[in-house]
């Protein structure tokens, strides 16, 4: 089962049939054993819930063709792959477009990801990212009660929470 963006469950019959979701030459995310999930296209059709899968992310994970279960695919809904600060913003919310999402981010050293008033945060491994020096504080500072609600133009931070936090207090007139 997969999971709508209210979280309701639904299988991937309900979403469309099998046979029209996963076409051969079609993109798709499919759950692999030592990578997790990751974005894929649709080879062929083995049996009626087999499919011969492949990657299209060879820059994080090369592994060649790979034999997967319908139970192990989750459909490309249109504009899941787009880029996005907020995950809430995608049209499909799942686990594959969440993996996929935050790998992208992660590899392009934007190591915040924001799902809604949560900020995800991974480990760099890299205390020198140019756009979350400390220097680059003064830009989220400037934007002042402009960035309320999600509105803000820089890039997901620690430092966009607590200014968020610190505006909506002062706006609100009432604690967090």
């Amino acid at each position: 089962f997969f999971r709508d963006s209210c979280g309701m469950p639904f299988s991937v019959s309900q979403c469309k049939a099998a046979d029209e979701t996963f076409q051969e030459g079609k993109p798709c995310f499919f759950r692999h054993p030592e990578h997790s999930w990751l974005l894929g296209v649709v080879e062929r059709e083995l049996s009626e819930s087999k499919y011969e899968v492949r990657t299209t992310e060879d820059r994080y994970a090369d592994v060649g063709s790979l034999v997967v279960t319908i139970h192990q695919m989750a459909p490309v809904v249109q504009g899941s792959n787009e880029d996005v600060r907020d995950l809430l913003h995608l049209p499909y919310l799942h686990g594959s477009a969440l993996m996929y999402h935050v790998r992208q981010r992660y590899f392009r050293d934007h190591i915040y990801t924001n799902i809604g008033p949560i900020l995800l945060a991974l480990n760099p491994f890299n205390w020198d990212i140019p756009h979350y020096r400390p220097e680059m504080m003064h830009n989220y500072i400037c934007e002042g009660s402009n960035t309320l609600y999600g509105a803000s133009t820089q890039l997901p931070h620690s430092w966009s929470t607590a200014h968020d936090a610190y505006w909506q207090m002062r706006t609100e007139r009432r604690s967090q």
